[in-house]
C-alpha cells in the first residue's frame, strides 16, 4: 500500500502534498514528527515518549456520513478495565441476553431521583465546562492525549486526509504542531509500544484498505517509514493489549465489511500472521479485558450487525471462543469495559443508536452480569467514564449526533442522576477524556467530523441546581 501519497489539509485549509516514501510535510515542511522531541517547528522541548502501553482510540460509530455509510464505533479512548475474575461459564452457556438475564434495575442501579439529590449529597450536580475549538484535518474521526499522557497534546485521526495530527494548548489557544502520514482513510488508532525499545508507535486502521498501517517511532524522535499489514475487510478499531501472555504487545480489530475480528501476535521478529475469526454480524468495536477469571485476555465486541454485545473468551492455545452474549438493542455501536458502578468490578457499557440507550452490564459477584439502561437522547455515539464530580465516582458522558452530549452523574454506587446536556460541537464522532490542562478536572474532547474541528469542553466550575 502507499500510505504517503494524496494530500493532507493544513490547519487553514491548504493542501500539503505529501511524498510516497510516507513523510509528511506538515506544517513545518520537514518530515514526520514523533511523540517526543522535535515537532516540528521544535516546539515540544524535547520530551519523553515513554510509550502509554497501549491508550486506544477510535471512531465512536454513529455518524450516517462517510464511505461506510455509518463510521464505526470508538469507545472513550480505549483504557482498558483490568482483571476482575469470576465468570464461570461454558461455551454460549452464560448469561442469555434475553429478559430473564436482565436485572431489574431497582433504586439504587439506575437513573435516581435527580440533580437535586446529587446537590443534597455535596456532589457536584452540575460540573460547568468552558468550550474551546480548534482546527483539525479533514473529517477528524479518532482523538488521544499523545504520550507522555501528561504532555498535554492530543492526536486526532483525519479521514479523509490520510494522517494523524498533533495539536498543542499554548498561550490560550489550540495550534497544529506536527502531521503524521497513515495511509488512506484512517479510523480508530492506538498508541503503543510495539517493539520494547522505549518509544511509543502509532498504530492505524485503513477503513478502506483492509489494512492497518503502523509508524514506529525512530531514535530521532521521527518515524520510520509506514508498514502496512492485511487484516480483515473494513477494520475499523483496534485494540491492544497482551492476548497470548508473552508480554508482547498484540493487536486485534474489529471488522466491519463482513463482519468478524483479526488477530495479529506480536513478538521480537514482528507480528504473526493475521487470524479472523468470524462473527455473525458487522462488528464496529472491540476491547480487550479479562472477564472470565482464568488470567487470560478476552474480547468484548460491539455487534452492530445483530445489536448485541459478544464476550469472546480467550483460550490457553491463544485462541478465542464466544462464551456469552448480551442483547444490546439495534445498531450498537460501541463498548466500553470500566468499572462504573464502583464495587471494584469490570463492568460493561454498550450505546445503541437506534434505540437511543446506554445499556450498563455490571458485574455480579458470582461473575455474571446485570443489565440497566439509560436514556441517552438521539443516536448516541459512544460512551465514556470518568469523574467528572470530583467525589470518587465514575459518571457517564454520552455525545449524540444531534450535537450535544448527555452527562450522567453519579450519586450512589450504580445510581445515576438524571442527565443534563451540554453542547458539544457539530456531528461529535470520537471523544475522549482526560485533563489536558492539569488543573484536578477531566476534560472532554469530542471530533466535528462535519466541521473538520475539535471541541474541548473545559472543566471549568461547578453549577447547584
Amino acid at each position: 500500500m502507499d500510505a504517503g501519497s494524496g494530500h493532507s489539509a493544513g490547519d487553514g485549509g491548504e493542501a500539503e502534498t505529501r511524498s510516497d516514501a510516507g513523510s509528511d510535510a506538515g506544517n513545518d515542511g520537514g518530515r514526520d514528527t514523533g511523540f517526543d522531541g522535535g515537532i516540528d517547528a521544535g516546539q515540544n522541548g524535547g520530551m519523553d515518549a515513554g510509550a502509554d502501553g497501549g491508550m486506544d482510540a477510535g471512531p465512536d460509530g454513529g455518524m450516517d456520513a462517510g464511505p461506510d455509510g455509518g463510521m464505526d464505533a470508538g469507545p472513550d479512548g480505549g483504557m482498558d478495565a483490568g482483571p476482575d475474575g469470576g465468570l464461570d461459564a461454558g461455551p454460549h452457556g452464560g448469561l442469555d441476553a434475553g429478559p430473564d438475564a436482565r436485572r431489574d434495575a431497582g433504586p439504587d442501579s439506575g437513573v435516581d431521583a435527580g440533580l437535586d439529590a446529587a446537590a443534597d449529597a455535596g456532589l457536584c450536580a452540575v460540573p460547568r465546562f468552558e468550550q474551546l475549538t480548534f482546527a483539525v484535518g479533514q473529517q477528524p474521526v479518532a482523538v488521544l492525549p499523545a504520550p507522555p499522557i501528561f504532555g498535554g497534546d492530543v492526536l486526532v485521526a483525519n479521514y479523509f486526509d490520510g494522517t494523524v495530527s498533533r495539536h498543542r494548548f499554548d498561550g490560550g489557544a489550540w495550534g497544529r504542531v506536527g502531521t503524521i502520514a497513515v495511509g488512506p482513510s484512517p479510523h480508530g488508532f492506538a498508541v503503543a509500544d510495539l517493539n520494547r525499545d522505549g518509544r511509543a508507535d502509532l498504530i492505524v486502521t485503513n477503513r478502506d484498505d483492509a489494512e492497518i498501517t503502523i509508524r514506529y517511532q525512530d531514535s530521532d524522535a521521527g518515524f520510520d517509514p509506514p508498514v502496512s499489514v492485511g487484516v480483515g475487510p473494513g477494520p475499523l478499531w483496534v485494540a491492544v493489549g497482551p492476548l497470548n501472555g508473552d508480554l508482547w504487545p498484540d493487536l486485534v480489530t474489529a471488522n466491519l465489511d463482513v463482519g468478524g475480528f483479526t488477530v495479529l501476535f506480536g513478538s521480537a521478529q514482528g507480528f504473526s500472521a493475521a487470524r479472523t475469526f468470524a462473527t455473525s454480524g458487522a462488528i464496529h468495536h472491540v476491547e480487550i479485558a479479562e472477564l472470565t477469571g482464568d488470567g487470560i485476555s478476552d474480547l468484548v465486541l460491539a455487534n452492530n450487525g445483530q445489536g448485541r454485545v459478544e464476550l469472546w473468551a480467550g483460550l490457553a492455545d491463544a485462541g478465542f471462543e464466544e462464551r456469552l452474549v448480551l442483547d444490546a438493542g439495534l445498531m450498537t455501536r460501541s463498548v466500553v469495559v470500566r468499572d462504573v458502578t464502583g464495587d471494584g468490578r469490570a463492568d460493561i457499557v454498550a450505546v445503541s443508536r437506534a434505540a437511543n440507550t446506554a445499556d450498563i452490564y455490571p458485574r455480579l459477584s458470582d461473575g455474571g452480569f446485570g443489565r440497566f439502561t439509560l436514556a441517552t437522547g438521539s443516536a448516541p455515539m459512544l460512551p465514556l467514564v470518568g469523574d467528572l464530580s470530583g467525589d470518587g465516582r465514575p459518571d457517564l458522558v454520552v455525545p449524540q449526533s444531534s450535537g450535544v452530549a448527555s452527562v450522567f452523574i453519579a450519586t450512589s454506587q450504580g445510581s445515576f442522576a438524571a442527565p443534563f446536556a451540554v453542547d458539544a460541537g457539530q456531528g461529535p464522532y470520537g471523544a475522549f477524556m482526560f485533563d489536558f490542562d492539569f488543573d484536578g478536572d477531566l476534560d472532554i474532547f469530542v471530533t466535528e467530523f462535519d466541521a473538520a474541528s475539535v471541541t474541548v469542553l473545559r472543566r471549568n466550575g461547578c453549577d447547584q441546581p
